[in-house]
This record gives structure tokens, sequence and C-alpha cells, in this order.
């Protein structure tokens, strides 16, 4: 089931501290953006193991992972599966150092550079006004990429989670 996880806990208990309120904010992008990464990887493999869930997507959308199927043995699968989850680290590290550059890194012509600002906007679920927002990726104790080792502690099993923790 594709339900994004829930940060348990209320906009009014978030640090009241700047440091550590934008930590806890960029913690919770981090939470989505892993979540995301399992859900991808369960969705892989479950396209690979089920032929009816390949037959809802459509014919040409289902045919690597019918090929993959077809193709591979159970070791075979199990190699795949692990390195569809490298993959997945690979792209999202990337993402990060794309969102974390400040400099002139990412050209636009001779004169220009492009930067990403990724803005955490917290909106109120009745009505969906707008109460607050932070810009996660700029501003923070160190940079936007180095949070992912931080992420992968916190939102494995057992891990300390911060955005779920009141105690930060």
């Amino acid at each position: 089931m594709n339900i994004p996880p829930v940060i348990d806990r209320a906009y009014s208990d978030l640090p009241a501290d700047p440091t550590e309120r934008h930590r806890f904010l960029s913690d919770a992008f981090g939470k989505y953006l892993l979540w995301a990464m399992q859900k991808s990887e369960e969705d892989v493999k479950r396209l690979v193991e089920s032929e009816p869930d390949r037959e809802k997507m459509g014919r040409v959308p289902a045919q690597p992972f019918k090929r993959a199927a077809e193709a591979l043995n159970h070791e075979q699968k199990q190699v795949t599966y692990a390195l569809t989850r490298e993959a997945l680290a690979l792209f999202a590290r990337r993402l990060l150092g794309i969102l974390t550059a400040q400099g002139v890194s990412h050209r636009l012509g001779t004169s220009h550079a492009i930067q990403f600002r990724l803005v955490l906007e917290i909106r109120d679920v009745e009505n969906l006004d707008l109460i607050d927002e932070e810009v996660i990726n700029r501003g923070g104790d160190r940079a936007f990429f180095t949070q992912w080792g931080r992420w992968l502690r916190q939102n494995q099993p057992g891990g300390d989670a911060p955005a779920n923790n009141p105690e930060g």
C-alpha cells in the first residue's frame, strides 16, 4: 500500500530552536525520501513476481518486469533486487547533491548558474491554508546531502528517528 509515513508530532510541538527545527524538518524530508525508495523497491519485486500486477500496468510499461520474470532464476532475481536498492540509493544521493549545490556547478550558459530551493510547507489539513514553510536544503548546520547517513540510521528498524521522537 502506498500510504506515506505519518510524522507523529503536532505542529505546536516542533522544536522552537531554529537549528533544531530545521534539522527536524529536514529529517521529515529524509523519512519521506527513504519511504519512496522502499516502496519503489517493493514495487519492482512485486511486479517481477506477480503477473496479475503486471497486467494492471498495461503491456508496454510491464515489459521490463515480464522479461525479468521470465529470464531470471530465483538467485538472479535476488541479485536484481539488491542492485535495484543500490541504484535507488545512488540516485537519491545524486539528487541530494543537486539540491545541495550552492555554487556555480550547475551552469546555465557561461554567465549564470542554477540552484534549487526545496521548500517544506506545513498546511492545515482542514482548509489547506499555509501555516509555515522552511527552505530545508539551505541554512542548516551542515550541508543538505550529508544528512543521508543520519536518515538511513533513523529509518532502519530500531533506528533513532527524531522525526517521530518528541525528544528530537
